[in-house]
């Protein structure tokens, strides 16, 4: 069940690295202290997970310090602790209470694992991710896949603050219809702009939800190539499928690539007058024979030395 926060204008989850964060700030909890008192001050409940860690430790003792990995039995300890204390209760509290996050990226979430791991469960829970960066230079800094990932960047906290204030009071979380948005206003998971939907509200699910601008751009982008995932998953087929499959796909390059072609005739002749007494000339209309016979092909080597002689001539 969800955190009651009606008169709230949201959950922010705040996402950092903390296996590697620095000595002089354990846990990364500097940060997040700063950030949880200006969102609290606008009106956002923070998810502070490095002060919700410490109040577990006060409470129920520390489950982290003293994990060891000298041996495989302790190694398999330490996960299952990982899994079940870390892991799991990130997520769960990422997929039940959490309406965005902000995410840090600095040299603490770079080294680690886990920063880039919620990202990417919050994007395909369809939880809008703000990132701020440690780096102004953010578009090298930050991965590509990351800034994917993202509904908005920021180079500094200052900015990101003044982002969340400018939001109209409960878009973050869900409406009825599980969209983001309140009173006929949305927040478009591309580009983190609020539009309006004019005349009437969503009635239904909308994932991703993008405002019309967005739309144009995302048909651009599927319009302009060919789809990367039915490409991949074509050539797949055609290379590991069955042999028929195997065959026309062999078939296919034969009477396309004069050189695969080629590569296929100049093979077969040479294996045929290494198998005795068979004349250049012989075997060489032979390989055509069956080439023609298996694949359709009507290159011989006479049409393919004519079409690299042309070549020659042309340049």
């Amino acid at each position: 069940m969800a955190i009651d926060i009606d008169h709230r204008s949201g959950t922010v989850y705040l996402s950092d690295g903390m296996e590697h964060a620095n000595a002089d700030d354990p846990l990364g909890g500097e940060w997040r202290r700063m950030v949880s008192e200006r969102l609290t001050s606008i009106g956002f409940v923070p998810l502070n997970i490095s002060e919700l860690g410490l109040q577990y430790n006060v409470r129920h003792g520390d489950v982290y310090t003293n994990l060891s990995m000298d041996t495989e039995k302790d190694q398999i300890n330490r996960k299952a602790v990982i899994r079940t204390h870390f892991v799991d209760t990130d997520l769960k509290l990422l997929k039940e209470d959490t309406d965005a996050i902000i995410l840090y990226w600095d040299e603490a979430a770079r080294l680690g694992a886990g920063t880039v791991a919620e990202a990417q469960f919050a994007y395909n829970n369809d939880i809008p991710i703000f990132i701020v960066s440690a780096w102004e230079n953010w578009e090298t800094e930050v991965p590509g896949w990351l800034f994917a990932l993202s509904t908005k960047v920021f180079a500094n906290f200052d900015d990101c603050i003044e982002y969340f204030g400018s939001l109209p009071k409960g878009i973050l979380s869900r409406d009825e219809y599980d969209n983001r948005g309140t009173d006929s206003h949305y927040l478009c998971s591309l580009t983190g702009e609020v539009f309006e939907k004019q005349n009437h509200h969503f009635v239904s699910k909308v994932s991703p939800l993008y405002s019309k601008e967005a739309v144009t751009t995302v048909r651009k982008s599927h319009e302009d190539h060919k789809i990367r995932y039915e490409f991949m998953r074509e050539y797949l087929i055609k290379t590991f499928g069955d042999s028929e499959s195997a065959y026309h796909r062999i078939e296919e390059l034969i009477v396309s690539d004069v050189d695969y072609a080629y590569s296929w005739l100049a093979n077969l002749s040479v294996g045929l007058q290494d198998c005795g007494n068979v004349d250049k000339e012989t075997a060489d209309k032979a390989a055509a024979h069956f080439m023609s016979v298996a694949f359709g092909s009507t290159l011989t080597i006479e049409k393919y030395d004519q079409i690299c002689k042309l070549a020659i001539d042309n340049l």
